[in-house]
């Protein structure tokens, strides 16, 4: 399990395992997201209107460290998985 380092970062060793979105998170999203299946699903039901010709404007705010950049990243692959056109880059 890997160690928890400063910030949102995990410490992994030498393997510098990243998840689908990027950040240093998981490993080409072989680390599961959890405890955000509620969030997901209401992306995943925005996205789902966007596509519809509903438009939103989806925010994501919190602390240090609870997710927001892995939400992000998660969202952008959702999006591109249904075909959406999609420019991210995490910091």
């Amino acid at each position: 399990m890997p160690e928890r380092g400063s910030g949102s970062r995990s410490a992994v060793g030498s393997g510098g395992l990243r998840c689908r979105c990027g950040c240093s998170g998981g490993g080409d999203g072989a680390v599961p997201f959890v405890g955000r299946d509620r969030e997901l699903a209401r992306v995943a039901g925005l996205l789902d209107g966007a596509r519809a010709g509903r438009g939103r404007l989806l925010l994501c705010t919190g602390g240090t460290g609870i997710g927001k950049t892995r939400l992000a990243g998660e969202t952008a692959a959702m999006a591109a998985a249904r075909g959406a056109a999609v420019a991210w880059r995490p910091t």
